[in-house]
């Protein structure tokens, strides 16, 4: 498809209404999959594509610039020639949010894509006639690139409304299509928290509004692509552990910011953190005593893995 027939039904002297917003390093086997599925996206209303490459290695520059010489209208890249991630994440997102002049920004990365080419336009229609809502997701594939190759859909297919109410996030970051304002000039302790982006993402848009996810499946995940964080910190439990009293400490940390009339709900989000992390300390007893509401709610599957991994624990400090 030509960068003409893409904009064919825009009203070429209006800015973008929408900026996709894709952070890249080191896909060089996927980029060109995730930047198609953005080009195919039927509108009416003009996009844009910035495409931030972390100073790749692989080549990844490389097959960006084929398509910014093809659409330059529409493909914006911003490449470094250091990596900013390892040196810095907050500046990371500083720049590429800089450059997104959309009133709503649409979020993948770049070893993801979309699968179905009117995902934009039906996310955005949404929010333009629901400005009660801060963001509008919908439903993923998750494409395991282990041995088995499995694909399997993440979510219930069902269409759903999530509040400040319901704890942690029911859709996947390739799904995500939010108002702009969200993602600009977050507080410090936001910025410098280590915390999965995520995980940040979707307490702020629940304070902020509602959240809409279509049951339909519009967007592809790719789990277990080499340097990625499910491949880095997914299968080591110390890791695991870290990154789950991070999120706490997020939690903890945004309560004090948040507007009073969300501290409440807030809370809730820091009790259910608080024995996710008992449980992989090993602190069942503890876990039990406090939380006995949350102990309850545990799969008899789980409580026994859990229990095994105390004793494994225990056995180890002796």
């Amino acid at each position: 498809m030509t960068q003409e027939e893409i904009m064919r039904n825009w009203r070429t002297e209006d800015p973008p209404h929408v900026s996709i917003r894709c952070i890249t390093y080191n896909h060089a086997p996927y980029i060109a999959q995730a930047l198609d599925s953005f080009l195919e996206q039927k509108t009416t209303f003009p996009f844009e594509i910035i495409v931030h490459d972390d100073a790749s290695t692989d080549g990844t520059d490389k097959i960006i610039r084929e398509y910014e010489q093809k659409y330059p209208k529409i493909v914006k890249p911003i490449y470094e020639e250091e990596n900013l991630y390892s040196k810095d994440w907050a500046l990371l997102k500083k720049v590429i949010d800089a450059n997104c002049r959309g009133d709503y920004i649409a979020l993948c990365e770049g070893d993801d894509y979309w699968c179905d080419c009117g995902k934009l336009q039906k996310q955005v229609d949404f929010l333009d006639s629901h400005p009660d809502f801060s963001a509008c997701t919908h439903n993923t594939i998750m494409k395991r690139l282990d041995e088995n190759g499995r694909e399997e859909i993440m979510f219930p297919q069902k269409d759903e409304v999530f509040s400040l109410k319901d704890y942690e996030k029911d859709y996947h970051t390739s799904s995500i299509v939010c108002r702009r304002p969200l993602l600009l000039d977050w507080p410090e302790f936001i910025l410098q928290s280590p915390a999965p982006g995520d995980v940040k993402m979707d307490l702020l848009f629940k304070i902020a509004g509602l959240v809409y996810r279509f049951a339909d499946v519009m967007s592809v995940y790719r789990f277990g692509v080499p340097g990625s964080w499910a491949k880095r910190i997914g299968l080591n439990k110390a890791k695991m552990l870290e990154n789950k009293r991070n999120v706490l400490r997020y939690y903890e940390c945004a309560r004090e910011w948040a507007p009073d009339n969300c501290k409440k709900e807030i809370d809730s989000w820091i009790n259910v953190q608080t024995f996710g992390v008992r449980l992989w300390e090993g602190r069942l007893r503890e876990a039990r005593r406090e939380y006995p509401d949350l102990w309850k709610t545990l799969s008899a599957k789980k409580k026994l893995r859990m229990t095994l991994n105390a004793v494994v624990a225990f056995l180890k400090k002796k």
